[in-house]
């Protein structure tokens, strides 16, 4: 029985392995599609704006000063394509939620039975990737003084606000920082050690 529940164990945390890739990488996509994106209206707001003066308003028929169709379009595209990839980094971080809590309650069972002594809430939920979304996240809090709110974080990160909700509940439940009632983002030992083991200059310091 107890080689059996290892091996599931095992198991679950290859998955979360495998998931804390995927979704570091979904990461990593969203950060140069914003980034882009970001390029695109900046090519479109100069491209409105004419030497003369002259504003571009119509989109059936550009002035040669204003943006082409294909830049409108590509920048159309881009934003749907950012969506998807929100929308499947959010699945993502659901699967490493359920994943570590199931890793959290079996390595319950170990300390309940004493098979293997150790602090569940250091070694709960793996480590995060250093150009991940949520590790952004993490530093934002911290520049923040170590605690701060959704809203400050969207503005920050020019992410939605359910979005970067969703980020810091991953955060949360793999005990990176802690959420009060109020909606304050807090981090903990976890995430300060997180932060320093990438070699992130800690707000303690």
């Amino acid at each position: 029985m107890m080689g059996s529940e290892k091996k599931f164990k095992l198991e679950l945390q290859d998955n979360l392995k495998e998931l804390e890739a995927e979704g570091e990488n979904l990461g990593r996509q969203i950060k140069f599609s914003r980034e882009w994106i970001s390029k695109l209206e900046e090519r479109i707001r100069g491209a409105q704006e004419g030497d003369d003066g002259y504003t571009w308003r119509s989109i059936a028929a550009p002035d040669k000063t204003g943006p082409s169709w294909s830049q409108l379009k590509e920048l159309e595209d881009e934003k749907k394509g950012l969506q998807s990839l929100e929308r499947e980094y959010a699945e993502v971080l659901k699967k490493i939620e359920k994943i570590s809590e199931r890793l959290k309650r079996e390595e319950s069972k170990e300390f309940e039975f004493g098979w293997g002594k150790k602090d569940l809430k250091e070694d709960s939920g793996g480590s995060l990737g250093s150009k991940s979304t949520e590790f952004d996240v993490l530093k934002i809090i911290a520049r923040q003084g170590g605690e701060t709110n959704f809203g400050t974080i969207s503005s920050a990160m020019r992410l939605g606000y359910d979005y970067v909700r969703c980020i810091c509940m991953s955060l949360a439940r793999r005990d990176f920082i802690d959420i009060t009632v109020k909606g304050t983002c807090k981090i903990t030992t976890k995430g300060e050690r997180e932060l320093e083991k990438k070699g992130y200059i800690s707000y303690l310091e």
